[in-house]
């Protein structure tokens, strides 16, 4: 990608990034819940769905604390762990098998555009910048179509969902199923495991709802607004259960693809072996989440000159020396510059906030960029990666409402410690659907 587009693209990645360490350790601070400032804080599903002032506690540190990454790592999530594996091993199927049954899934659910429900790419020699990759809306007919009335309500954080319009079509699935179920075909698989993460997402959204409050009321109990203001944060869950918009990707990076970052200094479009390259950029999510599923790395030449893809092996998920994610794949950073690998285990999810999330709050909840790094180490290999993409309804506005303002004093924490002024190029104060259409339309153009 030239520098002339560079900003351009950075500012529209952001938006919908579907995508997903230096320092890599953690420490037990009780026996359920995992937490140490170098590395990513860790609970338990059990203490998420209980929501128990310890969970509450490593919310607190997970998304308010300035040493934050704006993400969370759920472990021992029941059936995740195999509805994971079965959604990557068909997605490696249907963006790398070169057989008859490879060729013919990828065609019969491939997409219009870019951005939209379906396949679009060519993996081994895919150049756009969002690579290879399978697009559906997991919500998509669960609510009615209705006519748009303009979204020209003037509350930032309106969520009343008086009209959602959809984006897409009809989701286009192929027919890929288990060799040895075929009950557990690719669109059962996908919304089996979508499912599960949609559930971890709105309680991690209960989760930070419940961290952000006790932060007011902590902060502002001078100005005697504590106990007095539980109407004043917006009710994150209920916005994402709202909308009517819920995109899961399954994309597979190419080996030889990079791309520049302008933030940190890379600037070549293929890969030559040198270190800091990247698939994708540092950027923000401009939802309200995003759910992370651990990453597989894979043998790209053989993957694609070998039918038999069950033969290969991914890199090792949750650990040993061989594994890329302990020193590249999905990083993260904070706001005093330290920059980790996630390193996702492979019975967990990561979820981290997107900038909606910190605008609507004012800056009390904090949002974390990302990028996906390549391994000079695995310089052959591929990245198969699976998301899902948690948004606020179409007419929500990125900005806190006025009633917030009122009580945290001004908006100036929301841009403290902007990362290459991320959070900035996310605070216009347009509604979601405004700058979801941004996104879409500089992509699909």
């Amino acid at each position: 990608m030239h520098n002339s587009n560079y900003s351009t693209f950075l500012q529209a990645s952001s938006l919908l990034c579907l995508v997903l360490p230096l320092v890599f350790t953690s420490a037990i601070v009780s026996p359920d819940i995992q937490h140490q400032m170098s590395s990513v804080i860790r609970i338990s599903y059990k203490d998420l769905i209980q929501q128990s002032p310890t969970a509450i506690s490593c919310a607190r540190m997970a998304f308010c604390d300035r040493d934050s990454f704006g993400a969370l790592e759920i472990y021992d999530i029941p059936e995740w762990k195999t509805c994971r594996e079965q959604v990557m091993k068909l997605g490696r199927q249907l963006a790398l098998d070169q057989s008859e049954e490879g060729i013919r899934a990828r065609d019969e659910c491939r997409g219009d555009v870019r951005v939209g429900p379906g396949w679009m790419g060519s993996p081994g020699h895919e150049t756009h910048s969002l690579q290879s990759g399978f697009y559906g809306n997991m919500k998509n007919n669960e609510q009615g179509n209705c006519k748009s009335k303009g979204n020209s309500k003037s509350n930032s954080n309106s969520n009343d969902n008086d009209c959602q319009v959809q984006v897409w079509g009809a989701n286009r699935w192929p027919n890929l199923k288990q060799p040895e179920n075929d009950e557990a075909g690719f669109r059962a698989s996908v919304t089996a495991a979508t499912s599960l993460m949609h559930a971890t997402a709105l309680s991690t959204l209960d989760l930070a709802q419940k961290a952000a409050q006790e932060i007011m009321e902590e902060r502002y109990e001078c100005k005697g607004v504590a106990g007095n203001n539980s109407n004043v944060l917006p009710p994150l869950r209920e916005m994402a259960e709202q909308s009517n918009f819920l995109p899961t990707r399954l994309v597979y990076y190419d080996a030889k693809f990079s791309r520049e970052d302008a933030i940190m200094g890379s600037d070549s479009d293929r890969d030559d072996g040198t270190s800091d390259k990247y698939w994708l950029p540092w950027h923000l999510d401009f939802n309200l989440a995003t759910v992370f599923a651990p990453a597989a790395w894979i043998d790209e030449m053989n993957a694609l000159n070998n039918n038999n893809l069950d033969a290969l092996t991914p890199l090792s998920l949750s650990s040993g020396t061989n594994n890329p994610e302990h020193e590249s794949g999905l990083l993260l950073r904070n706001p005093k510059g330290t920059i980790i690998p996630a390193a996702i285990g492979e019975d967990c999810m990561l979820i981290q906030l997107g900038a909606h999330a910190q605008l609507a709050t004012g800056g009390i909840l904090r949002s974390g960029p990302h990028a996906v790094k390549k391994s000079a180490q695995s310089a052959n290999f591929g990245r198969l990666s699976f998301g899902l993409f948690v948004y606020g309804p179409w007419n929500a506005r990125m900005k806190p409402s006025s009633d917030l303002l009122g009580v945290i004093g001004g908006d100036e924490g929301i841009l403290k410690d902007d990362f290459g002024c991320l959070m900035e190029k996310a605070y216009t104060g347009d509604t979601v659907l405004e700058g979801y259409k941004k996104f879409e339309q500089y992509m699909n153009g």
